[in-house]
């Protein structure tokens, strides 16, 4: 934009008052406003710790100084979109003039002054500019389409910007397809100049293929807009390999924002091909000059995050170990070194390498302590993380005299951080206190596991009371954690109480969200079921054992493959029903059973046998000749199957099971009598 039209739209203000808009930054970077405006103020610091040294650079024509000075305050100007400072700082990198030098530096720090009184305009102050300045521009821009293009269609973007925020989406979506329009033409401008003169209009062109891309984007055009990206990328790698110098940064910068482009879209395979091209390109930087270590480091964090993101942890550990080795070369032991070890120790747990995560979390856990110590509101997350995780790893490896210390010290961390700030620390502080809790129950500890719970449990239901939706599942777990407590020490009635609170809530979330909970629900009928079966409720547990296996028969028809569970409820059950007399519902469950098993699958012949038996007695009580000649004649396929898969050992196993039922030979029970008559009939006879 030239000075004229700059003067011509900007508000009259007080000379020492600077018009600066984060709002575009904080859109652009996908960052909260008050965290721009604290990066701003780092700006300013960084700015007046190097303005000595910047200018005594200059004064003794230290012109490598001064350009490396200049670019470090180059990349945050362009990062937080301060123009005017991006504009001054870019002249000072490159020039080796002393008085200009000197005159863009002098601008710069007028500026750093200026942002110390930054003003902050409303959103409809700032649509009244945006709006003043387009028409400005919309008259040049038919004077001189190419020269002011860009000008034009920034300022339609940022227009747009403002319209979002106030839900003006019609007017949005009308200048985003106003400046596609504009883009378009533009590029075929730029395509025919670059054609006839590549050398000249390379800059240009690639350009105006990125503008083009994002302003098919912001329409949802993201076909076209990879086209145009691709096509950027491979004259960028061609010019990249003729000379590296020239186009290093032009080459990193497009594979940057395709490789984003790509994980926005969900195209992680692609994304990880570009950044992996990237990571060879800082490696080579890093080989040369160890300057580039942060920038190298950065991005293999970036890289190994975009393999965790698919899940492909064996993948994701390279690179966090990579950055490892870096940071040891460099003797550096700071806190980025000990998160980084932090999650390599972590990725290690997910791939079962549990050994190496616990020696990476042993040795980082006393440098950690340390930095706490030092300095422990900056460290207070990430060493409650380590410590939790060394005590999970040790709990998972059984060794409880070691995890327990370490979840104590968290615990005693967390209830500082709670009295502090509670409404912050409170969820932490409940989970804490879980899994301590968990851990005493391992060592039967149940006397310091039951405070720890229930003072959990209080926590987590006013949470569940707020917002039940997201806190329903753990709600649930943690009245079952109390309850199973309970039940540990003899309180019976006090542990049924809770389970029964636990289940009635998990069923009405099953009724309308079977798949999210029936893992959960399944287990809370389990436990109220063995609690009730102690107490000898013989009747409630019959309820709930109908209850499992209506959730099981739901989880066997998502995945068949799953059925073993289903098979044993559908025979227990079937059992129990035959034992109260109820054969006809018995029958039912039998026939489902045998209807449900492969028993070519199965080399035991108990799988066969032992239900069949009792199926046979059902049929035989209620007097179904037809269903007794049907199972004559599956007993004989069956009988056969297993004779022709065990062979001579078919009678060993006959034998063996005859032991068994001999004694229900003479038992006072003639129910049980039958079940060895039968036995002999079928199987002996």
């Amino acid at each position: 934009m030239s000075k004229k039209t700059s003067e011509a739209i900007k508000p009259q203000s007080d000379p020492d008052t600077y018009i600066y808009n984060p709002n575009i930054a904080a859109e652009e970077l996908g960052l909260p406003l008050d965290l721009i405006l604290e990066f701003v103020g780092d700006f300013i610091a960084k700015a007046e710790e190097f303005k000595d040294e910047l200018y005594r650079s200059i004064e003794e024509d230290d012109f490598e100084s001064a350009s490396i000075l200049s670019d470090k305050l180059l990349g945050v100007a362009k990062n937080l979109m301060i123009e005017d400072a991006v504009a001054s700082m870019k002249t000072v990198k490159e020039s080796k003039d002393k008085i200009v030098l000197v005159t863009h530096t002098d601008q710069f720090y007028e500026v750093i002054e200026k942002l110390k009184n930054i003003k902050l305009i409303s959103v409809d102050e700032e649509i009244l500019l945006q709006e003043e300045r387009l028409k400005t521009l919309e008259d040049s821009y038919a004077i001189d389409p190419l020269k002011w293009a860009d000008d034009y269609t920034k300022t339609m973007d940022e227009l747009v910007t403002l319209y979002d925020k106030q839900g003006r989406l019609d007017k949005a979506i009308a200048i985003h397809e106003k400046s596609l329009a504009i883009h378009k033409k533009s590029l075929a401008l730029y395509e025919v100049l670059y054609k006839k003169d590549p050398e000249k209009c390379t800059m240009d062109y690639i350009s105006s293929l990125r503008k083009t891309a994002i302003a098919y984007r912001r329409v949802n055009c993201f076909n076209e807009a990879n086209a145009l990206d691709e096509q950027r990328l491979a004259i960028l790698q061609e010019l990249y390999q003729i000379d590296p110098k020239k186009w290093e940064s032009e080459y990193l910068k497009h594979l940057t924002s395709l490789a984003i482009s790509f994980k926005r879209q969900n195209r992680l395979d692609e994304a990880i091909a570009l950044q992996e091209k990237k990571n060879v390109i800082y490696e080579e930087f890093y080989k040369t000059d160890s300057k580039w270590m942060m920038p190298y480091t950065m991005e293999l964090s970036t890289l190994s995050d975009l393999f965790k993101r698919q899940e492909r942890f064996d993948e994701a550990i390279a690179p966090q170990e990579k950055k490892i080795v870096i940071y040891e070369e460099c003797a550096i032991a700071d806190q980025d070194y000990v998160r980084t070890q932090s999650d390599l120790a972590d990725l290690y747990t997910k791939v079962n390498r549990q050994n190496e995560a616990i020696a990476l979390y042993e040795k980082v856990l006393p440098v950690l302590e340390e930095l706490y110590e030092a300095d422990p509101k900056k460290l207070v997350y990430t060493y409650s993380i380590v410590l939790n995780a060394l005590a999970d790893a040790y709990y998972n490896q059984k060794s409880f005299n070691k995890a327990i210390p370490l979840q104590e010290k968290s615990l005693r961390i967390h209830e500082e951080l709670y009295k502090t700030d509670p409404e912050h620390w409170t969820v932490v502080y409940a989970r804490v206190q879980n899994l301590l809790g968990v851990f005493y129950v391992e060592q039967e500890r149940f006397d310091e596991a039951i405070p720890l719970y229930e003072k959990s449990l209080a926590f987590i239901e006013e949470l569940y009371k707020k917002d039940s939706e997201n806190w329903v599942l753990r709600y649930s777990m943690a009245l079952n954690n109390l309850g199973y407590s309970y039940k540990c020490v003899n309180c019976l009635d006090e542990a049924i109480t809770l389970q029964e609170k636990s289940l009635n809530i998990l069923e009405e979330l099953y009724k309308t969200e079977p798949e999210k909970c029936a893992e959960y629900y399944l287990k809370a009928l389990t436990d109220l079921g063995k609690m009730h079966y102690d107490q000898k409720h013989f009747d409630e547990t019959m309820l709930l054992e109908e209850k499992r296996l209506e959730v099981l028969e739901y989880l066997y028809k998502i995945d068949p493959q799953e059925k073993y569970s289903y098979i044993d409820v559908l025979q227990g059950l079937a059992t129990t029903k035959a034992k109260n007399t109820n054969y006809t519902e018995a029958v039912q469950l039998f026939s489902k059973y045998f209807e449900i098993i492969d028993f070519h699958q199965k080399d035991e012949i108990i799988w066969f046998i032992y239900p069949f038996v009792k199926w046979y007695q059902c049929e035989q009580r209620l007097g179904n000749s037809i269903a007794i000649d049907d199972l004559d004649e599956l007993a004989l396929k069956l009988i056969a199957l297993y004779k022709e898969k065990l062979a001579e050992k078919y009678q060993e196993e006959i034998v063996k099971l005859h032991d068994g039922y001999m004694t229900l030979r003479d038992s006072e029970d003639a129910f049980d009598r039958e079940k060895y008559e039968i036995f002999v009939k079928i199987f002996l006879n």
